[in-house]
């Protein structure tokens, strides 16, 4: 069954991306090759997920949170993609010593990480809120998680 196989793989994506996220960003050592793509990895792994999680509560039930919710939440992984390739692009070819003899340019092109950043905030909340309001009404979540990730992707839209 399909949907069955999209929990299986959207539940090993997201158990995959927080794994990369993780190591991403831990200082751990690791060489730079590798710590870029744990960080390439996470987006596409948070699509897949967003997925999975549509699939998991559309067993249950259909409603336009969930769906909204994996809209946002691929677009959320593609937006943080998006953004880690340039930040990784960024650093990887201007060093942290010449930035600040580049003035204006470099922080007109600080501003382009930045505002992926911002809107990877925006999407990646909206897909948080929208998830919580969905476990409202499914039985293995209800009133308490729904509220808490309520809480959660208010606090990240903040």
């Amino acid at each position: 069954m399909l949907a069955r196989s999209w929990i299986v793989y959207g539940t090993i994506a997201g158990i995959l991306g927080d794994l990369a996220y993780a190591l991403a960003i831990a200082p751990l050592g690791l060489p730079l090759r590798a710590v870029i793509l744990f960080g390439i990895a996470f987006g596409p792994l948070l699509s897949l997920a967003f997925v999975g999680l549509y699939y998991f509560f559309t067993v249950y039930k259909k409603t336009v949170a969930i769906q909204a919710s994996m809209i946002f939440g691929v677009i959320a992984g593609t937006i943080v993609n998006m953004m880690i390739v340039v930040q990784s692009a960024i650093g990887l070819t201007i060093p942290s010593a010449s930035r600040a003899g580049l003035g204006l340019a470099w922080d007109g092109l600080n501003m382009v990480q930045l505002g992926l950043d911002i809107s990877w905030d925006i999407y990646f909340s909206a897909a948080t809120i929208l998830l919580g309001i969905a476990m409202f009404t499914h039985p293995r979540f209800g009133r308490i998680w729904g509220s808490l990730t309520l809480v959660i992707g208010t606090a990240l839209l903040v």
